[in-house]
């Protein structure tokens, strides 16, 4: 028997040749191979189909083409060489190694398909990429109509984005009056981060108040909230003690957490390290083909019973220079936890949670060896102790008088740290006061007071909550209060928010956090309230394209309800009055230096009368067109994300105080005011 492998990259298909060569007699077939570079054919655009579609009009939409498929540029030797292959009748069978995922399933079938494959197509698919791995894949060849479901969720998918890109981009540009670039998993992002920022902006401080008494420290509280001190402060108890009414002291243990799926690494990899997403992804690609870890994008935190955690945990412990004796859990303890090990999760989901592999590192860069370490010490902490921790909590009645209302002191405190020295070999204990009253102890003398609860506003969205929310939105729960919804897919979020960016949907400051521009909240005011905005339908949508995947829905039925509702959402555009945002060549304002229209251009605002003076940025910071005519009207702006001499970030009010002049340009001179500090240093100015 003779086939032809074709692996999705080079890189691929170099390990899968190194491996069989090197294992050739356990292997019943001779390969010869070839490789993809990723996508080699993609859709046609609707103008390469059908030249009405070459300019934009309201009557030609919704878009309705045939898919027709052309090789993309600079692809076509490599598309040949597998179309020679495939048609010279000395193969057998061909093997499909795309990754080992939905968009790997796609990428290889739809080549075969393009050029006219014939012959049966067998699957390798393999979590990682050691040499043990890829050869029991090579042994284990399985008919690649086992993964149809895969392939079907992933074609739709691929369609639909195909239709509500071009039809809701389309009639959102033809409206709004500018390029508005939208899709099914776009929409809700922006309409999140815009949301998130109103709710900022509209936050209101509040205080209640509660009644309190301390005791040698201690801070007993009433759960009763008042809304004025006044009223706390009205017949506030007069006694001077309290009676102890019950006591709670118990200990509970933890385990260590889910091992990594994508999304909560990603999640981690910010908030421990900083990284991006995009970054984390990246990263954690490289570490991947470098075999040091299992597959990345996957939405799995469990291993399988196959996985040979023993030697895996005794490679890696030695490798960090792990004292062996926390790993207290044997292989066998841990492969029988539920928590941990699930073989049928791993079936549905065909990846295992992202685990070292055992090989290790060489040479790696500080983030690739940062976050190799925050993986392996993840999968090391399952074999750890579990964390016990002591809960006290004391309730109290003022003057031994239940009327009085119950008082309640708690504190949570480590006794033992267990796997948490494992994540970090730095953990701190939580220490407390561990207090312990018995009941009916009198607590003489206590001190009444009012305690103040201030209500805190909401908190941007950053690089790593931001994934969190799309991968769990637990403020978008079903009817039963379950979280029943994700937005997009491990391997596609962060593209996804990169290019949010990229389309001036919002900025990201150096830590990583989301603010929203003018053109985003523009289009959320303007179409937010449709369908492709709604974080709700936007998951139910995700929910169909899974459940095509588990061969638990039509791949037809799917695609139609995706479509009908791309048609509707575009009609739904068209038939709307929206007010257009200002056209470039519509002046912002009045020019402070020659009087002249100040317009939007490719660089920013500028004088049309070309005298030289730019409003086109504050401190690096790109203005926006509403930012600029405050500014024009010596209006005070508020200037969020700026940057110190130091690195640091901050955000600040400028208010323009004159001009300056530098070479042929002259840019406004600003006040700066902070937000809870006035600047009284000097007058600063701009030099865009």
């Amino acid at each position: 028997m003779k086939a032809i492998l074709i692996a999705e990259k080079p890189s691929l298909m170099r390990e899968i040749q190194a491996a069989y060569k090197g294992h050739r007699a356990e292997i019943p077939m001779d390969i010869d191979f070839l490789a993809q570079a990723g996508h080699l054919v993609g859709l046609m655009t609707p103008e390469e189909i059908d030249k009405k579609y070459s300019h934009w009009t309201a009557r030609n939409f919704p878009i309705s083409v045939p898919y027709r498929y052309k090789v993309l540029p600079k692809k076509e030797d490599l598309v040949q060489k597998i179309q020679n292959a495939v048609k010279s009748g000395e193969y057998d069978f061909v093997i499909h190694a795309g990754d080992p995922d939905g968009e790997g399933e796609l990428l290889v079938r739809l080549v075969l398909s393009y050029v006219g494959n014939a012959l049966p197509v067998k699957r390798f698919w393999s979590n990682d990429l050691t040499r043990g791995a890829i050869v029991n894949a090579l042994k284990g060849l399985k008919d690649d109509a086992e993964y149809d479901p895969v392939y079907q969720a992933a074609l739709v998918r691929q369609h639909a984005d195909y239709q509500f890109g071009m039809n809701v981009t389309g009639t959102a540009t033809l409206k709004l009056g500018d390029l508005y670039k939208l899709g099914r998993v776009k929409a809700p992002i922006i309409k999140m981060i815009v949301d998130r920022e109103r709710e900022i902006e509209n936050f209101v401080q509040k205080s209640t108040w509660k009644r309190m008494f301390t005791y040698e420290d201690c801070e007993f509280v009433n759960g009763q909230e008042f809304q004025s001190r006044e009223e706390a402060l009205a017949q506030m108890p007069a006694a001077d003690f309290a009676v102890v009414a019950r006591q709670k002291d118990e200990l509970k243990n933890h385990k260590a957490p889910r091992l990594y799926k994508l999304s909560t690494l990603q999640t981690d990899a910010h908030r421990r390290l900083g990284m991006s997403a995009s970054q984390t992804l990246s990263v954690l690609q490289k570490l991947y083909e470098a075999k040091l870890v299992s597959y990345p994008r996957t939405s799995c935190e469990y291993i399988s019973s196959a996985v040979d955690v023993k030697s895996i945990s005794e490679s890696v412990a030695g490798y960090l220079q792990l004292d062996k004796a926390l790993l207290v859990r044997s292989p066998q303890a841990v492969k029988g936890d539920p928590l941990y090990a699930n073989n049928a999760a791993i079936a549905s989901e065909g990846h295992t949670a992202i685990i070292p592999t055992g090989t290790l590192p060489q040479s790696l860069t500080e983030r690739e060896e940062k976050l190799y370490q925050l993986i392996a010490r993840r999968f090391l902490a399952i074999f750890g102790e579990m964390k016990q921790v002591r809960n006290l909590e004391t309730a109290a009645f003022p003057g031994g008088e239940e009327k009085a209302g119950e008082y309640v002191w708690k504190e949570t405190l480590d006794v033992k740290p267990g796997f948490e020295i494992i994540l970090d070999p730095k953990y701190k204990k939580k220490e407390g006061k561990g207090k312990a009253f018995r009941e009916g102890e009198i607590l003489r003398p206590v001190e009444f007071a009012e305690k103040e609860c201030v209500s805190k506003p909401p908190v941007r969205y950053n690089d790593g909550s931001l994934i969190a929310a799309l991968d769990k939105p637990e403020a978008f729960q079903d009817d039963e209060g379950k979280v029943a919804y994700q937005i997009g897919t491990p391997a596609t979020r962060a593209s996804i928010i990169e290019e949010c960016i990229k389309c001036e949907y919002f900025t990201k400051d150096r830590k990583g956090v989301f603010y929203p521009t003018e053109k985003a909240e523009y289009v959320v005011d303007a179409l937010g309230d449709i369908s492709l905005f709604q974080v709700t339908n936007s998951g139910r949508w995700e929910s169909l394209l899974e459940q095509i995947r588990q061969g638990k829905a039509d791949a037809g039925e799917v695609e139609e309800e995706l479509l009908t509702e791309c048609r509707r959402v575009t009609a739904d555009i068209l038939g709307r009055e929206v007010q257009k945002r200002a056209a470039q060549d519509e002046p912002l304002g009045k020019c402070p230096s020659c009087g002249g229209d100040v317009v939007t251009g490719r660089y920013g605002a500028y004088c049309k009368n070309k005298c030289g003076m730019y409003v086109s940025k504050a401190f690096g910071k790109k203005l926006t067109d509403s930012q600029v005519r405050d500014l024009l009207q010596g209006k005070k702006i508020l200037v969020r994300g700026l940057k110190s001499k130091a690195g640091k970030t901050y955000d600040a009010y400028l208010k323009p105080d004159g001009i300056t002049e530098s070479g042929q340009y002259k840019f406004f001179r600003f006040q700066m005011e902070f937000a809870n500090r006035r600047y009284k240093g000097k007058k600063k100015e701009e030099k865009s």
